[in-house]
């Protein structure tokens, strides 16, 4: 999870106060967050990342949330197709050439 520090990156929604100061920091001094020090944004901010420790996991999965679903490591692939049933397909040699194009102009943001 990106997190920015300032409180124009939070909205009208969840607050900077609550969210960041309050429950962010909260957790991290809990040992159920894990925060990687930020990093330059295009925009100029300072973003950071958060990962979710084995705590906090383990207190998620007794609610029965889809804790890989919120954890989960970035797809190796930009491009995912998908079926009518949302199931994920394998793209066909016919896209490969224009996937290709896509990925080479991507970049990662940073790797934890």
């Amino acid at each position: 999870m990106i997190v920015p520090f300032r409180p124009a990156g939070y909205g009208d929604t969840l607050t900077f106060r609550v969210t960041k100061q309050h429950h962010i920091d909260t957790l991290i001094e809990m040992g159920w967050l894990d925060l990687k020090k930020g990093y330059r944004s295009a925009e100029g901010s300072r973003r950071s990342s958060v990962k979710i420790l084995r705590p906090l996991r383990s207190w998620l999965e007794r609610y029965d949330s889809d804790v890989p679903q919120i954890d989960r490591k970035a797809p190796k692939s930009a491009v995912v197709l998908k079926d009518d049933n949302s199931e994920t397909i394998a793209p066909p040699t016919s896209m490969e050439k224009q996937i290709a194009i896509y990925e080479e102009k991507l970049r990662p943001i940073k790797k934890c």
